[in-house]
């Protein structure tokens, strides 16, 4: 039985899933470990590399091969379903490991901190398209503990998902709220938060690749805005009444932020519905606690109007 499942789904990836999983057979490790590879229908060559490497390593490597495409959210549940270890650790098939020690290095942590749910690391963000790249995430913290309320304030962990090692302990039915979200990254890191903390091991041991088929560095700004927004609001059904406030806070954020990026472009008409959506959202019996949301809201609705851009943003930062 291995002690930890490596969990890697894989969906057009031709270019990078060699280096993927040769970056998982690398590993150093002081106990045994199994690669369960989702690989869902790809187009090009990723199903004959998975192939390959199954016949290759059939000591390590399970290929889950279904005979149609599941879709990126139901090949993760489905891979996480079929991993058998305590712990599984999570990297996609265009993603790599750059520390051959980062399996053994996760799993003493989370033997040492029986009460942490996970821990991620460092993590290199490499650029293969027009992006910036060459950088490391978090980029600046000293922060070595996330709860659930640092996750509520901001996707924390965000592009370092593939640097993850948790306890097997999620249900594949807990993700059934979420598979309407751009990603399930942020909601399984926010469930894992409410089974204990998770970790963070200042080091690099992983990279993250930026290239133009990923599926979040190639959005647009209003693409992520509107995926952010409508995490909240779902999280906020599934999370207990005590994370409420928070999140309603976020909730009229994104609004805002959205009204302001459409403002941006020039349509003040969408800008001023999304600044109405702000207002409606916030809850009337919470209005002392929205102050500074309500300033912001008169400004953007001002601007839809009357203001011109740069007096609303000069305004917004002040």
């Amino acid at each position: 039985m291995p002690l930890v499942s490596v969990l890697m789904i894989t969906y057009n990836h031709d270019q990078f899933i060699a280096q993927a999983v040769e970056s998982v057979l690398m590993q150093k490790t002081g106990f045994p470990i199994e690669l369960v590879i989702g690989e869902d229908c790809s187009t090009d060559r990723t199903r004959d590399i998975v192939s390959d490497f199954q016949r290759r390593c059939p000591q390590v490597i399970r290929a889950l091969l279904p005979p149609k495409n599941l879709g990126m959210h139901r090949n993760f549940v489905e891979t996480l379903a079929a991993c058998t270890g305590k712990y599984v650790a999570v990297l996609e098939g265009d993603d790599y490991w750059t520390d051959p020690n980062k399996l053994q290095k996760q799993v003493e942590f989370l033997e040492a901190n029986p009460d942490y749910s996970a821990c991620f690391t460092r993590t290199k963000v490499v650029s293969e398209c027009a992006l910036p790249g060459d950088f490391c995430l978090p980029s600046d913290t000293e922060k070595l503990t996330y709860t659930t309320e640092d996750l509520i304030n901001s996707n924390a962990i965000g592009m370092a998902t593939g640097s993850m090692m948790f306890r097997n302990v999620i249900d594949k039915s807990r993700f059934d709220p979420f598979l309407s979200l751009f990603t399930l990254d942020w909601p399984l890191q926010v469930m894992l938060s409410q089974v204990g903390p998770i970790g963070y091991l200042n080091e690099v041991m992983a990279a993250y690749r930026q290239h133009d088929g990923g599926v979040w560095s190639g959005r647009d700004e209003m693409h992520k805005l509107t995926a952010r927004l409508k995490f909240y609001c779902v999280i906020k059904q599934v999370l207990p009444s005590i994370y409420a406030q928070m999140l309603n806070q976020r909730i009229v954020k994104m609004h805002q932020l959205r009204a302001l990026e459409l403002l941006r472009q020039g349509d003040r008409r969408s800008s001023r519905l999304c600044t109405l959506k702000s207002l409606r959202a916030i809850p009337l019996t919470r209005l002392f606690g929205f102050r500074w949301y309500l300033k912001r809201s008169a400004i953007l609705l001002l601007g839809t109007f009357i203001l011109p851009l740069p007096k609303v943003e000069r305004l917004l930062r002040a």
